[in-house]
């Protein structure tokens, strides 16, 4: 197959998952699931500017592990087990804008660049059209198991968090492996070869 057509098929499977992107989170309830607003943001966010002065990811209650003593362990699992126990995205700076070009740009290149190594792939499968798009989805939900469920199993990521990036995530492909395979076309299935003598 020409690389010609497997890199439209990444640009076009890159351009479905762009704006499904938009769809999940701006007109279905799929991005806000899980996600709840700072209770008391006026008195909290004053608090944690005064305190925290760079963009990082905070994990609390916090340990230095490659540092710590046995005691210092023993301690922090009683700290960590009594609770509470979370993790803070944290950016201080005042230097973007939301939804900027920037941004949209980027998300756009990411998801181009992973729909091209999806095509890339699927390339190489000598199936039909349905199983091209069948494995594409299939990625989609095996990232979703080996980054998600982590997120929701180490880091205590909400339930409902994590079943709607398995729905994002699982239509995101799937819709993007339609588009793929409509470029890449369908693989016939090989004839078996027909034994010497044998009709």
């Amino acid at each position: 197959m020409s690389s010609g057509r497997i890199i439209g098929a990444g640009i076009l499977g890159g351009i479905i998952m762009f704006f499904w992107g938009w769809i999940s989170h701006m007109a279905l309830p799929l991005g806000e699931m899980g996600m709840d607003s700072l209770p008391n943001e006026g008195i909290v966010l004053p608090q944690l500017s005064d305190s925290i002065h760079e963009r990082s990811f905070y994990m609390f209650p916090g340990l230095d592990m490659k540092n710590a003593s046995e005691a210092q362990m023993e301690e922090w699992t009683k700290r960590y087990e009594k609770g509470p126990r979370g993790i803070l995205i944290f950016d201080p700076t005042s230097d973007i804008t939301a939804m900027s070009p920037k941004m949209l740009g980027t998300e756009l290149a990411s998801n181009i660049a992973a729909a091209l190594l999806g095509a890339i792939v699927l390339a190489r499968v000598n199936g039909t059209k349905g199983t091209r798009i069948y494995l594409a989805m299939l990625m989609g939900i095996a990232g979703w198991l080996s980054i998600d469920v982590s997120y929701w199993n180490w880091y205590r990521f909400p339930d409902m968090y994590a079943v709607a990036q398995l729905l994002d995530q699982g239509a995101g492909w799937l819709l993007s492996g339609i588009g793929i395979a409509m470029v890449l076309g369908g693989a016939k299935a090989a004839t078996a070869p027909v034994a010497a003598g044998v009709e």
